[in-house]
This record gives C-alpha cells, sequence and structure tokens, in this order.
C-alpha cells in the first residue's frame, strides 16, 4: 500500500511541476513512464590512468541521459555499489528479491559493469614511415536490466556495449589533468567522445528494451 501511496505522491508532484516531458513521470500521452533505478557502475578494470573516478563520472552521464529522457522516470535515490554488485549476476536465479526490495518504487534496475578501459599505442615514433603512430582505444560496459516488478526479479537485458575507435597522432599527447572531466575541453578528447557515445547508446538500448518489455 505504501508503496503506491509514493507513486502517487511522484504523479501529483510531477503535474504540479514545469512544463515539458523529460524529469517528469508521465509522457507525453499522459502515460506513466517506467521507473528506473540507474545503480552505480561497478569497475571490474583494472583501474585508469585517468585522475579522476571513470566509474562515477559514466554513472553521472547514464543519469543525466535518463533524466532529459521522455521516455524513462529516473528513480532519484541512486542506490548504492553494494546493491549493483548483489545484482550484477548473470544468472537470473540468482536475483535477490529482498536487494530489490531496497529499491523503493523502481519498476526496472540498470546495472552497468565497466569491463574494459583501455589505450593501447601502436606504431614506431622515431620511424613514422615504418607505421602510422597512433592508438586503439577501446571501451566495454557490460548492461543488465532487471524488471522487479513481480514477485521474481528477471533480466530482460543483458548485452555488452562495445566503442572501438583510432586515436590518431595529434591526440595521443592529450593532457586529461587539464582537460579532465567536468572541462569543455574533456568533451572534445578521444576519451571524452568515447564516454559519451557509448552512454547514449546504452541509454537508446535500454529505453528500447523496457519500451518493448511494457508494451
Amino acid at each position: 500500500m505504501m508503496r503506491y501511496f509514493k507513486k502517487l505522491v511522484v504523479a501529483l508532484l510531477t503535474i504540479g511541476s514545469c512544463v515539458g516531458y523529460a524529469d517528469h513521470l508521465y509522457d507525453r500521452t499522459g502515460g506513466a513512464k517506467p521507473i528506473i533505478a540507474v545503480l552505480p557502475v561497478i569497475d571490474s578494470t583494472e583501474g585508469t590512468k585517468l585522475s579522476w573516478d571513470v566509474s562515477k563520472e559514466i554513472t553521472e552521464r547514464i543519469r543525466e541521459r535518463m533524466v532529459a529522457s521522455n521516455r524513462l522516470y529516473l528513480w532519484k535515490e541512486g542506490g548504492n555499489l553494494e546493491i549493483a554488485k548483489e545484482l550484477n549476476v548473470a544468472n537470473p536465479t540468482k536475483l535477490s528479491k529482498s536487494v530489490c526490495d531496497q529499491l523503493g518504487d523502481t519498476e526496472f534496475v540498470l546495472v552497468t559493469e565497466l569491463i574494459e578501459h583501455q589505450e593501447k599505442t601502436f606504431g614506431i615514433a622515431d620511424k613514422p614511415s615504418l607505421e602510422e603512430v597512433g592508438a586503439d582505444l577501446g571501451v566495454r560496459v557490460r548492461a543488465r536490466v532487471i524488471d522487479v516488478r513481480g514477485n521474481a526479479p528477471c533480466i530482460v537485458l543483458q548485452e555488452i556495449i562495445s566503442y572501438d575507435d583510432k586515436v590518431n597522432r595529434a591526440y595521443l599527447s592529450c593532457d586529461y589533468e587539464k582537460a579532465c572531466f567536468g572541462t569543455e575541453a574533456f568533451e572534445r578528447t578521444p576519451i571524452g567522445m568515447a564516454h559519451s557515445k557509448i552512454t547514449r547508446e546504452l541509454v537508446a538500448r535500454v529505453e528500447g528494451y523496457i519500451g518493448a518489455r511494457r508494451g
């Protein structure tokens, strides 16, 4: 009962807020959007050479896109990394209903895991005529969407979102101390563009799967 009361409160607050549909519980047709919890990204890589927490950055990017979505409504409380790790299982029978119950009124949960983030240089710097100097940039994120509406949570999406690109010589010396996350310059760097593209694709996939699941 309390669960439905909370939904009613959210709905009333949404109706009384400013004009528009992004970050509102209802879409332009008057239907309620699916409520999704975006848990903190789990970092399973060996770490990056960047000065900030990449998993927190990607979590923030995903949540920002969810807030701007016209198809999904972001659960604002966010959850925590411990819950994310408990739900980060490939076997649906291992999902914990008691853990999902900690996520309030959410209908779906997004669990993401950063499984690769690396830049491998190639070529010989002092002999560029033998091979072009550059780097291969690879980022991979595993995404799992869990439907928690019923008595037994179930995984409705489980896939790896990948980004691969070549970094040419001119961008190999990017100063990520100055052009760090949060600056305009970062968005124009190879890593900034990679993170933007992979989170955009991830959110689009999640929107599509949840929309199909809900009918």
